[in-house]
């Protein structure tokens, strides 16, 4: 593609969609048609339609959670620029794109709703398996909004700040490590993104 100087590239043309059905969701389809009949033969069909009715519900209350992450993550997708975003997190960020990285899943609020759709939108713009790992490790791990919600009015400062020290090498770490894995085993089986693994 011939790109004009008041053009601009297409972002989309070179991301694979994604499948709608593929061998982890047959897999996961099969658990659970296995474990609905090792219910229903073990308990009986009153706790087989006790169970489905409770998924339901639960179903009901994270569908509208996740529709909105899932519209957050597709903003973000848009109003991402690869050219700006790789840079910054992907495979030649070095070392400040794990810190950004990590800075980022930490500050991020919210459950997984929220955190997945916007990593995944990232990885999609450019961000690579340092930083798509640093993110979800930080996340998961420091989680700033969980630190001032529960953490300091439940434990207090001294439990915080020394559970803070120890973990806020975590993230960085896990990135580095993700990258390092990508870089000696280039066909290692996780993932299936160039993206993730730098290769442009």
């Amino acid at each position: 593609m011939i790109e004009t100087p008041g053009s601009s590239p297409d972002r989309t043309s070179d991301t694979p969609a994604p499948k709608a059905v593929d061998g982890a969701t047959w897999f996961f389809v099969l658990l659970a048609a296995v474990s609905m009949m090792a219910l229903a033969w073990a308990e009986g069909w009153d706790a087989l339609f006790a169970a489905l009715s409770q998924s339901a519900r639960l179903l009901a209350t994270v569908t509208p959670m996740i529709v909105v992450g899932l519209f957050l993550g597709g903003l973000v997708k848009e109003l991402s620029d690869p050219a700006r975003i790789a840079p910054i997190l992907g495979a030649e960020s070095g070392w400040r794109g794990l810190v950004l990285a990590t800075a980022l899943g930490a500050a991020t609020p919210g459950g997984p709703f929220a955190a997945f759709p916007i990593v995944y939108a990232l990885a999609l713009a450019g961000a690579d398996i340092g930083a798509v790992v640093a993110y979800l490790t930080a996340w998961s791990v420091l989680g700033l909004h969980r630190l001032i919600i529960w953490e300091l009015p439940l434990l207090g400062t001294d439990f915080v700040v020394a559970r803070m020290l120890a973990s806020i090498p975590l993230p960085v770490l896990a990135g580095f490590i993700a990258r390092l894995l990508f870089q000696l085993v280039p066909d290692l089986p996780i993932g299936g993104s160039r993206r993730l693994r730098g290769d442009e």
